[in-house]
């Protein structure tokens, strides 16, 4: 009896034991594999937007460690509201307790850390910019260190953008910046937003090669043609003449008429064909024949270049018969040779238009070029026609002639 006794007494107290256990939290907080379960298991679930309020309320109060067990890759994906939720919560820690979660986060292996990581250091960034500059250039893995000092210069604030800026030019270039994938372009961008004038001071001190990422910076802020027009003046005078292209290149993308009115009253000095180049891509946008008679008048003597770089960035956006009607408008000693061009550009987008008006090609060498790059793609894509190609009596004798010489290597 005293045996039952103590047996069912056992099993009482084991009983009572085990529901009322409750698990030491382990003092690091990346290890812990359970936290409040039923609260992230809730978290997690698909929200519906007249859910988001309670789990906004939910989330208030997560811990630090919580967060970290709480986001991952997919999480992230289906619910991007949750990202500015996150932000919210972590700017109630301190930039110790930020920078001590973050080095946490850098030594586990939690799936989705980086999200975290990244909203840690914007958090860190928007307490003390340069003190979190400083401590990700100390991290031994670059390529860490320059995705997270990438988004710190990417979220720069009107804040804190000029002291960012100040620190990138106190830092020597090739230990820090060279080669490094950092967004400076969008630091200085940030700060000629709000004043350009102080953009443009720093290029005096800075390293050659951080001037373009000031430039870049610069102009990606300009919304008026005389911004660059100031731009060119301070540059002619104090900066190299490679600056002065990197500015005009992007004039003329933006506004291409008034640049191609100030080259047509400045025809004494000598501007690169990318800018020229530049004004066609922005005007064939509207109307291909007249950005093509444009480009083939003004941008360089070379004719036969003119044309080509014609029907090699315009032709995507216009159809094959527009390009030959201004093929054909072109002087006789031109027109020839554009016809040929053109057809031998369209072989593989437009086939048949280059069957159709392949005897209008005059010259030899191009007829015989199209024709064997015609036979290639035939070849290559609708075997099945190649006889009745070559049979076809617009592609003469002469042609399949020439064609057995090239293959036997006699050409």
């Amino acid at each position: 009896m005293k045996i039952v006794v103590l047996i069912t007494l056992f099993f009482v107290s084991f009983f009572i034991s085990f529901f009322s256990y409750e698990p030491s939290q382990p003092s690091h907080p990346l290890t812990l594999l359970e936290v409040n379960n039923s609260k992230l298991q809730q978290a997690k679930k698909p929200l519906k937007k007249t859910e988001q309020t309670d789990a906004a309320e939910l989330l208030d109060e997560l811990s630090l460690q919580e967060l970290a067990l709480l986001v991952d890759g997919s999480f992230f994906d289906f619910n991007p509201w949750l990202s500015a939720k996150v932000s919210n919560t972590l700017t109630s820690f301190g930039y110790l307790q930020l920078r001590g979660a973050y080095e946490r986060l850098s030594n586990s292996k939690m799936a989705g850390k980086h999200q975290l990581m990244n909203l840690i250091v914007l958090s860190m960034a928007a307490q003390s910019s340069i003190d979190t500059l400083e401590y990700l250039l100390k991290i031994p893995d670059d390529r860490v260190t320059s995705r997270h000092i990438s988004q710190v210069f990417k979220n720069a604030s009107n804040q804190n953008a000029s002291d960012i800026a100040e620190w990138i030019l106190s830092k020597d270039y090739y230990a820090v910046i060279e080669n490094k994938n950092f967004a400076v372009d969008e630091v200085f961008a940030k700060v000629a937003q709000q004043s350009p004038e102080t953009a443009q001071a720093y290029l005096p001190r800075a390293h050659i090669h951080l001037k373009q990422h000031i430039i870049s910076g610069l102009i990606s802020s300009f919304n008026e043609y005389q911004q660059y027009q100031s731009l060119l003046d301070y540059i002619s005078i104090n900066e190299h003449e490679v600056f002065r292209k990197m500015v005009m290149d992007s004039m003329a993308s933006k506004y291409p008429e008034q640049t191609a009115n100030w080259l047509a009253n400045n025809t004494k000095q000598d501007y690169s064909e990318s800018v020229y180049r530049n004004i066609f891509m922005a005007k064939v946008q509207k109307d291909f024949t007249k950005a093509a008679n444009w480009y083939f008048e003004n941008a360089t003597d070379d004719k036969k270049m003119a044309i080509d770089t014609v029907f090699f960035s315009g032709r995507k956006n216009y159809s094959s018969q527009t390009m030959l009607a201004w093929a054909k408008s072109l002087p006789i000693e031109h027109s020839n040779y554009a016809i040929g061009k053109l057809l031998s550009w369209l072989v593989g987008e437009d086939n048949e238009f280059v069957m159709e008006h392949y005897e209008e090609v005059q010259d030899k060498n191009q007829r015989f070029t199209i024709s064997s790059k015609l036979f290639n793609t035939i070849r290559r894509e609708a075997p099945e026609l190649l006889d009745e190609f070559i049979d076809n009596s617009e592609f003469s004798k002469e042609w399949r002639e020439r064609h057995a010489q090239y293959e036997a290597g006699g050409l």
